[in-house]
């Protein structure tokens, strides 16, 4: 996360619990979330049935790095969510994955993380690109302790010229059961197409409810709409008012699966109160 994005976020007190898309703090103040932490709270801080297989997991003692099933599973689970996938590699970290993608692009390391052109995420098609690089990391909603790397290529050999590294080593059980669990969730979801009305229902209910002014939403993807040297700004209000948005301006804030008309009304009042300088030709 840049320097500017992270002091941002030092704004928010204390975390002493998450539950879905809600952040309670240690001063009794509830925040709604409307960053998914570069991708990785899509699905909310912490996923639906993320305990069970954690702890599972845990029981049987798979928290070394040991050969296992489980890679070749991700990879398999990987192409049945993404059909034009035809080839993935399981490497141990997110970083690492775009380290090794921006490597073959010939371009150098970059920090901080993430480097947003080198990554595809869930929903990925509402994100506007200009190219599409050869390799990518894939962004599993997946929280950061529990993510993995995950490289994919839409050629059949596009991860072939890659040579092996330093994060081509055995993954965890417990990360590699997390992330399948996940990708699991996430198959299901894209199969019922209840549940995929149920979700574009939730952002059409939030154009409703926040107005369009600060955000121009693609998908569940908010994109600003003001200047970059407001968004601190923006930011400080939103927070002020128990809202939380991507602390990382070129990096989108998205809409929650859950939220009450309560929680998203006040993004009208900032609209109001940012109106002038939003729009200095008013």
């Amino acid at each position: 996360m840049a320097g500017r994005a992270k002091s941002l976020l030092e704004q928010l007190p204390p975390i002493r619990r998450t539950r879905g898309f809600r952040l309670y703090a240690a001063n009794g103040i509830r925040y709604l979330s409307l960053w998914s932490d570069y991708g990785r709270a899509l699905l909310g801080f912490k996923p639906e049935g993320l305990q069970r297989v954690a702890k599972s997991t845990i029981d049987r003692g798979l928290l070394s790095n040991l050969p296992s099933q489980w890679q070749k599973r991700l990879a398999e689970m990987v192409k049945n969510l993404f059909p034009s996938v035809r080839s993935v590699r399981i490497v141990s970290s997110q970083q690492g994955a775009i380290a090794i993608a921006r490597r073959f692009a010939g371009l150098p390391e970059r920090e901080p993380f993430p480097d947003i052109a080198f990554c595809r995420f869930v929903w990925d098609e509402y994100l506007p690109r200009i190219s599409v690089p050869a390799i990518m990391s894939l962004i599993l909603p997946v929280p950061a302790s529990f993510s993995l790397g995950i490289l994919v290529s839409d050629i059949e050999s596009g991860l072939e010229e890659v040579p092996q590294g330093p994060e081509d080593e055995c993954i965890d059980g417990l990360r590699s059961a997390v992330n399948l669990h996940v990708l699991s969730r996430l198959v299901s979801c894209g199969k019922a197409a209840k549940d995929r009305s149920r979700i574009e229902e939730a952002w059409e209910r939030f154009d409703t409810l926040a107005g369009n002014s600060l955000f121009e939403r693609c998908g569940p993807w908010l994109f600003p709409k003001y200047p970059r040297d407001l968004h601190e700004r923006v930011f400080s209000a939103c927070l002020s008012r128990r809202i939380l948005i991507s602390p990382d301006y070129d990096f989108p804030s998205s809409v929650p699966a859950v939220f009450d008309e309560g929680e998203i009304a006040p993004l009208r009042d900032i609209s109001a109160l940012m109106d002038a300088p939003l729009r200095p030709d008013a």
